[in-house]
């Protein structure tokens, strides 16, 4: 058997997180099951670009630009993945009631 890819054994791992958090066992929706793999996709690529951004930021010389486009994919997935939650029923709000 084929060994995994480091990004898939990662996304192996957060799924397996989100059963343990939350309800998600109980999807049944195909889009929602999509939706489901979407947000943790989009989490892994959340934590490269962090990654990426705190090189770039040691570096003497600063790229704005590359800065710029790193902060703006950040919130743009970060602010899917809050919609993503909402969905799905996972967000802070809907635990809570």
């Amino acid at each position: 058997m084929p060994r995994k890819a480091p990004t898939e054994l990662k996304f192996d791992r957060i799924l397996n997180d989100y059963k343990e958090k939350y309800n998600v066992d109980s999807l049944d929706s195909p889009n929602d099951i999509a939706n489901l793999h979407t947000m943790i996709r989009n989490q892994i690529i959340i934590e490269k670009l962090q990654n990426q951004m705190h090189s770039l930021t040691d570096q003497v010389d600063i790229d704005p630009v590359a800065l710029k486009k790193m902060l703006d994919s950040l919130v743009a997935l970060s602010e899917s993945n809050v919609i993503y939650e909402r969905t799905l029923g996972i967000d802070r709000k809907s635990r809570k009631q």
